[in-house]
């Protein structure tokens, strides 16, 4: 429906951690509350990630929110949700959806040799 309002939650808890279940009911409330318009908001776990973006890129609507779940981190300490994450900033950045990301943290390790530790 072109007049209907979305929002995705990419990587939705759907999983037994009660912390970023609680987020991810945070920021269902917070689109809500933020967005006073009907809208479907539409949670997906980091498993349907490839499957979602490619049918939201078909989409022919403009008023469309892409959100990532809030907590967590961004960098190489959950390298299996980096690479989702960025796949899906990649994939809709040249589009014409609002993308927000709630990552609360950065940790990017930082790979050196022994040789180059040496000095």
């Amino acid at each position: 429906d072109k007049n209907k309002n979305y929002a995705f939650i990419f990587f939705a808890a759907d999983y037994n951690n009660l912390g970023d279940l609680a987020i991810t009911y945070a920021q269902e409330l917070f689109i809500k509350k933020a967005i006073k318009n009907k809208i479907e908001i539409i949670k997906i776990p980091e498993s349907e990630t490839y499957l979602w973006v490619k049918k939201i890129k078909k989409l022919s609507i403009n008023n469309v929110l892409i959100t990532m779940i809030g907590g967590g981190n961004n960098g190489s300490l959950y390298e299996f949700i980096e690479e989702p994450r960025r796949f899906v900033l990649k994939s809709l950045k040249n589009s014409h959806f609002h993308t927000q990301n709630n990552d609360q943290s950065i940790h990017q390790l930082i790979k050196r040799s022994f040789h180059t530790l040496r000095g």
